[in-house]
């Protein structure tokens, strides 16, 4: 089984590759920043998610939901959304499985959220994505709450990581379960 983790934006998408249970790849998928149309960038970050289906031979994306109840900024859902459908054509072109999660949902099942009011907080999130990831895949990953060209995060990365670990943790329980 290969699967793309998907943490889903329209200027930086965190993906990383997994086969089977091994974390293989991961990074960002980038559009142009200058971009100002986002359809344009989304047709941008659609292409490298393409690329990477085809050069990894890709069967399940697992991405997170666009969370609608919870957007503060409607351009912003609307503009997640279309890259959600985008993403989806791009699975019924390709024959893929795709499993979306909430949020909430990978966060809890991940351990990211820990129940209190400072764990919902978006920085909390972030750096406790970082550390979980460093520690669970010895990795160095960084999260700077202020980001600039010198101290650059990598909590897109992280993200996208747990979220497919989600699915994983999900698919080998249930495998366990089983027998």
């Amino acid at each position: 089984m290969n699967l793309l983790g998907l943490d889903p934006a329209t200027v930086v998408t965190g993906f990383s590759v997994f086969q089977n249970d091994i974390l293989e790849e991961y990074g960002t998928f980038v559009s142009n920043s200058k971009e100002t149309n986002p359809h344009m960038r989304i047709l941008q970050i659609i292409e490298q998610i393409e690329k990477k289906v085809k050069e990894k031979n890709i069967d399940i994306i697992v991405m997170e939901e666009v969370p609608l109840s919870a957007a503060k900024n409607l351009k912003v859902a609307h503009d997640l959304c279309v890259l959600q459908g985008a993403i989806l054509f791009l699975c019924k072109i390709y024959n893929l499985q795709l499993q979306l999660y909430m949020p909430s949902e990978w966060r809890r099942s991940i351990g990211t959220f820990m129940g209190t009011k400072e764990s919902m907080l978006r920085d909390f999130q972030k750096q406790k994505a970082v550390e979980i990831v460093n520690q669970k895949f010895n990795l160095n990953l960084k999260y700077f709450k202020t980001e600039n060209k010198q101290n650059k995060s990598e909590d897109d990365e992280a993200e996208a990581i747990l979220i497919a670990s989600c699915f994983l943790k999900e698919v080998y329980l249930n495998v366990k379960r089983n027998f």
